[in-house]
């Protein structure tokens, strides 16, 4: 199966660029549910902080991982953050998408972070404030209710070196996605060590 990916990189932030990404098995994705979570994200998000929505990227082989095309479609947006001007650059929260599969006897799930979140979205404790995971929990549920369940979550493709020096790489584990169909906010602060390129 061919699917979307859509890449939202976050900027204004210590540690350079980072990158909340998504998949879905719609081929020409609209941006417009993706600016209404992080719309609702916004206010937990420190002054100036910036996510960027694109209304394009790349079409993958669901199976190889290989780039098959592009898609575009809708407008593009961005969201600011407007909460605390105080925060822990690594500490925030994260929104865990449920699945209906399973494999290797585990439940398949994927993983949003949230991260940094401003000091006010948070408990006197240090993990997330109820009100917010709560209202960044219904927002990740319109997410997947606007996304008409083709939000997936994707088991990457795994590869090993070639034989012979100079062939490609060779697959020996497909890659495979499962639909979300859920989602939890924990209350427990995420804490993101690095940023990774997507």
């Amino acid at each position: 199966m061919t699917i979307a990916k859509l890449v939202c990189p976050w900027t204004n932030i210590p540690g350079g660029t980072g990158y909340s990404v998504f998949y879905l098995n719609n081929q020409s994705p609209s941006p417009a549910p993706f600016i209404t979570f992080f719309t609702a994200v916004g206010p937990f998000l420190p002054v100036g902080v910036r996510i960027d929505i694109p209304n394009n990227g790349q079409l993958l082989d669901e199976a190889t991982g290989k780039m098959v095309n592009v898609w575009t479609q809708g407008t593009a947006g961005s969201v600011t953050g407007t909460g605390s001007t105080t925060f822990f650059p690594a500490s925030g929260g994260q929104v865990k998408w449920g699945t209906g599969t399973y494999a290797n006897g585990r439940h398949v799930m994927g993983r949003t972070f949230l991260v940094p979140l401003g000091v006010s979205s948070l408990a006197a404790g240090g993990g997330l404030a109820t009100s917010t995971a709560n209202t960044i929990n219904s927002a990740a549920t319109t997410l997947i209710q606007q996304t008409s369940s083709s939000l997936v979550t994707w088991h990457r493709p795994k590869y090993k070196k070639a034989d012979t020096p100079g062939d490609p790489p060779v697959l020996v584990a497909q890659g495979s996605i499962a639909t979300v169909v859920n989602s939890t906010v924990p209350l427990k602060t995420a804490v993101l060590t690095g940023r990774r390129d997507t």
